[in-house]
Order: structure tokens, then C-alpha cells, then sequence
């Protein structure tokens, strides 16, 4: 912890408060008060109602930095596509192979019911 759990003084919300009415970003904020972490900022001002309507009144202010990151591009190695097609011919096979056991049997039962008949 940066500053051991101190509580936080009456002057240190009226500080907070002035950033917020800034426009600060909570890594601005937690430079401008001495031992406070950009966590420690962030909790106080969820925990006190005041703060936190002033941070979301003045949320347009606020110049946040948005990091641009290249999408993802996903493809698939050639191993994985053969994957893939093994999965699918053994697919078939089970397939075809309950077909014909089907096919068989029926067959089966109708030899047996012709001969009984």
C-alpha cells in the first residue's frame, strides 16, 4: 500500500473535488494527491455520493486517452484445417457405417418374416 491505509481528510475530498470540477482523469488526480494510488482515487470517489455525481456531471470533460489496437487476425494453420477434415470424414463414416447396420437389420427382418410366413 502507498500510504498505508490512511483515511482520507476532509481537505483531501475538497482537493478531489476541485479535480473532479476539472475535468481530471483519475491517473491525473492521483498525481495531484500525494499518496493516493488511481484505485484509491476511483474508491473514494465511489464511496461518497457528492463525489461521484460531480465525477458523472462532468464526465464529458474528461479527455480520456483511447488506445487504438489492431484487430485480430485469426487463421486457422493448415494442420487445424486438416483437423477439421479428418473430423468430418470420420463424421461420415459413423454415418454411413449406422446406415448400413440399419439397412442390414431391416433386410434381416424381412428375410425371417418371409420364411415364418
Amino acid at each position: 500500500m502507498k500510504n498505508g491505509g490512511k483515511r482520507w481528510s476532509d481537505k483531501e475530498d475538497a482537493l478531489l473535488l476541485g479535480l473532479i470540477s476539472e475535468g481530471m482523469t483519475l491517473l491525473q488526480m492521483a498525481e495531484k494527491i500525494q499518496g493516493r494510488t488511481v484505485s484509491a482515487v476511483s474508491n473514494r470517489i465511489y464511496q461518497k455520493t457528492e463525489l461521484l455525481a460531480a465525477y458523472r456531471a462532468t464526465a464529458g470533460d474528461r479527455k480520456s486517452v483511447k488506445i487504438r489496437r489492431p484487430d485480430p487476425v485469426i487463421e486457422a494453420s493448415e494442420a487445424e484445417i486438416k483437423s477439421v477434415a479428418d473430423d468430418n470424414r470420420i463424421w461420415l463414416a459413423m454415418v454411413g457405417g449406422l446406415t448400413s447396420a440399419v439397412c442390414s437389420f431391416s433386410t434381416l427382418l424381412i428375410v425371417l418374416l418371409a420364411l415364418l410366413s
